[in-house]
C-alpha cells in the first residue's frame, strides 16, 4: 500500500446510512484488508435521528468499507510457487479518476478492455479492475443481506444488516467508498482461527448444516463457505462475508428461471462444502460417509434449538 490507512483505534470517520450523517469511533481494525477493511466501530453522532434499524450510539458494530485505495493487493508478491514476480500497485488520485472517466463512458463493467488501452494506460486499467472488484463486491453482500434481514437467520446464523451507504473521505477522490453496517458477534472466533476442535460441538454443526440449507430456500448462494468466513460462538454459529455471493431476488426482480436456480444451487453445492470443511477439521471420515444418508441428514436438522 502507497500509505497506511486513516483507521486506527480511536480515529473518526464520517459515513452516509439512509441520507443521514453519522459520526463513528474506530474500536478495532482486522487485517489484512483485501476486497474490503473491517472494522469494529461506534457511531457517536448523527446528524439526524438514526435509521430505525440502527443501534443506539455507542454500541459496537462491524463497518465494511469497499474502498480501493488501501488493500493487500497493491502491495508486490511472488506467486506460490515463486516463478513470477508482481511488482507494486500504488494508488494515484490520477489513475482513479481515469478510471473513473473510463467507467462513465461503457455500458457496464463486463465491457472488455483492448490490449491497446492496457498497454497504453496500464496504471488506469489496474484500478479500473480494482473499482470493479469493490463495486462488485459490496453489491453481492448487499442484496444477500438484504434478501436475509427479515428472515430467521439475521441475527442468529447470518449478522443483522443496519445499513449500507458511503464512506465520506477527508481527502480527494474520484469515487466515493461504499460501506455496510453490520453487525458486531463478540465472542467469536472463526474456524480457521479455531485451537481445540472439540469446541464444534454437535449442536454447531446441525446448526450450520441447517442454516446454510435455509440460505437456498431464501435464495442466495454463498460460493466461498470456508473456515474464515464461519464464527464460532457458545451459542451461534454465524456465516459471514458475502462478497462473491448469488442472490436470486435483487430490487425485488428474479433474476433467475427456476431452472438455471437449480443449476446454481447445485454449483454451489453449500452443505456438501460445509460437510467436508467440518470433516476435514474434526480428522476423521464420518461427515463424509453420511453425505448422502437421507435420513442421518435429516437428524442433523432437527435439533436447531439455542445451545443451552
Amino acid at each position: 500500500m502507497d500509505s497506511l490507512p486513516p483507521y486506527t483505534p480511536g480515529s473518526t470517520l464520517k459515513i452516509k446510512v439512509s441520507q443521514i450523517y453519522i459520526i463513528v469511533t474506530v474500536e478495532k481494525l482486522f487485517t489484512p484488508f483485501t476486497s474490503s477493511h473491517v472494522l469494529v466501530v461506534h457511531a457517536t453522532s448523527s446528524s439526524a435521528k438514526l435509521p430505525p434499524n440502527h443501534p443506539p450510539l455507542g454500541t459496537p458494530m462491524i463497518l465494511k468499507i469497499y474502498d480501493t485505495r488501501y488493500i493487500e493487493d497493491r502491495e508486490a508478491f511472488y506467486s506460490h510457487d515463486r516463478t513470477r514476480f508482481y511488482p507494486a500497485r500504488p494508488w494515484s488520485l490520477e489513475n482513479e479518476q481515469k478510471a473513473t472517466a473510463y467507467r462513465e463512458a461503457h455500458e457496464n463493467w463486463n465491457d472488455l478492455i483492448s490490449d491497446e488501452i492496457e498497454m497504453s494506460n496500464p496504471g488506469m486499467v489496474i484500478e479500473y479492475k480494482m473499482i470493479q472488484r469493490a463495486c462488485t463486491s459490496w453489491t453481492k453482500e448487499v442484496n444477500a443481506y438484504l434478501a436475509l434481514a427479515d428472515s430467521p437467520l439475521s441475527g442468529s446464523a447470518v449478522p443483522m444488516l443496519y445499513g449500507f451507504g458511503d464512506f465520506i473521505s477527508e481527502e480527494p477522490r474520484a469515487i466515493i467508498p461504499r460501506i455496510l453496517l453490520l453487525e458486531y458477534v463478540p465472542r467469536s472466533v472463526s474456524l480457521d482461527k479455531l485451537k481445540n476442535i472439540k469446541l464444534i460441538t454437535p449442536w454447531h454443526i446441525r446448526t450450520l448444516l441447517a442454516a446454510t440449507r435455509k440460505l437456498n430456500e431464501l435464495g442466495v448462494v454463498h460460493w466461498e463457505l470456508e473456515p474464515r468466513n464461519i464464527l464460532l460462538c457458545p451459542d451461534r454459529v454465524v456465516i459471514i462475508d458475502f462478497g462473491v455471493s448469488t442472490t436470486r431476488v435483487q430490487g425485488g426482480i428474479d433474476m433467475f428461471s427456476h431452472d438455471e436456480w437449480t443449476t446454481k444451487l447445485e454449483d454451489g453445492w453449500n452443505e456438501q462444502t460445509v460437510r467436508m470443511m467440518l470433516d476435514h477439521l474434526r480428522g476423521h471420515g464420518f461427515l463424509v460417509r453420511v453425505t448422502n444418508n437421507r435420513a442421518v441428514l435429516a437428524r442433523y436438522a432437527q435439533d436447531t434449538e439455542p445451545c443451552k
